[in-house]
């Protein structure tokens, strides 16, 4: 219907099919800086770096994994939450919510010239 085409690789070569590699590499990665200190715990992070993984938006596409398979972008626990304006909402909540929007305007700040040293890095290959 789509076209696509499932390829299998043995349990035992994982080598022969590159992009599982990569795959399996950045959820290590992500699965490492979850568990921290906690290595015993590593099971129970497994649907938060499955959520991160297939949530995160992929360099050389500009689509996250479930935008490509459903055509929408999943809700984060951000996206669902909203402040409401006239009951009270204990200090902690906010200070937590601001810090986080903080944190991901920080990072946004620091993405930005480190995309353009990216972009300079590449065009001195290109004429």
């Amino acid at each position: 219907m789509v076209n696509t085409r499932l390829n299998f690789s043995s349990a035992y070569h994982p080598q022969k099919d590159r992009q599982i590699e990569v795959v399996n590499r950045s959820l290590c990665n992500i699965l490492r800086c979850l568990v921290g200190d906690h290595v015993k715990g590593w099971d129970q992070k497994l649907c938060q770096v499955e959520f991160v993984h297939n949530h995160a938006v992929n360099r050389s596409t500009g689509f996250s994994p479930f935008q490509v398979v459903y055509s929408v972008q999943p809700r984060g626990p951000l996206d669902l939450m909203s402040l409401p304006i006239s009951s009270v909402v204990p200090k902690k909540v906010k200070d937590f919510v601001e810090g986080l929007h903080d944190v991901h305007k920080t990072v946004h700040e620091s993405l930005i010239p480190a995309n353009s040293k990216y972009k300079q890095d590449a065009n001195k290959k290109r004429r």
